[in-house]
């Protein structure tokens, strides 16, 4: 499954932003839904919103080391479906984001909503995954805390 996500979001990720640049010029701003949402296309040097702008090749190496630490932690969280899919969201945005660093020093982005940042598939991936990620980790947190407070009674 995991793998599988990957792939999906990789893939639409890039067949949206081939569809964009061949239909669209950079700094195009297209209506879709009036004053909700526009295609805005956008050459991103930076990381989400605005920060890091120009730093390229430190990006790419972040990028690596992140997609490294999910691959060694891989065996710990593929037992449980939930992590699986959230660290695939995650990994797919991140190799998606990746493809476009790697071969023209930019991310395109281009879904405006006008309340966000212009942002593209790899991105929403990956704030859906770890926006899942975090409510995991507090579900999971006040879980082991209650647990805690039983196993503490009954002594």
């Amino acid at each position: 499954m995991f793998w599988l996500i990957i792939l999906i979001i990789v893939l639409l990720d890039r067949i949206t932003k081939y569809y964009i640049i061949s239909r669209f010029s950079f700094n195009d701003i297209f209506p879709v839904i009036k004053n909700v949402f526009f295609i805005n296309v956008l050459q991103n040097t930076g990381a989400g919103f605005g920060l890091l702008q120009g730093s390229t090749p430190l990006l790419i190496w972040l990028s690596i080391i992140v997609l490294g630490v999910i691959l060694y932690f891989y065996e710990r969280f593929s037992r449980n479906r939930s992590y699986l899919i959230c660290f695939g969201l995650i990994a797919g945005g991140i190799i998606g984001n990746l493809i476009d660093r790697y071969a023209y020093g930019f991310v395109l982005d281009f879904i405006d909503v006008r309340i966000w940042p212009v942002f593209n598939i790899a991105d929403a991936s990956m704030t859906i995954g770890l926006l899942w990620l975090l409510a995991l980790a507090i579900c999971s947190s006040k879980r082991n805390s209650k647990k805690s407070k039983k196993s503490r009674k009954t002594e």
